[in-house]
């Protein structure tokens, strides 16, 4: 399941230092915010780019 991310994507003008996502997620970190996670295997066929990958899908399956 995705989850949304609330506000606007930043410009590709103007992307932020680190994960392009961590202005508006509500999981970033200092490590957000400093550098872009690598894409890795989390699970059966699905992969993800975030350092707070498992905290963000337990709040997934919460919801």
């Amino acid at each position: 399941m995705l989850m949304s991310i609330e506000g606007t994507p930043p410009s590709l003008a103007e992307m932020p230092k680190g994960c392009a996502f961590n202005p508006r997620c509500s999981f970033a970190t200092e490590a957000c915010q400093q550098m872009v996670p690598m894409l890795e295997e989390v699970g059966p066929n699905h992969r993800a780019a975030c350092f707070q990958h498992d905290a963000v899908a337990q709040a997934g399956v919460s919801r």
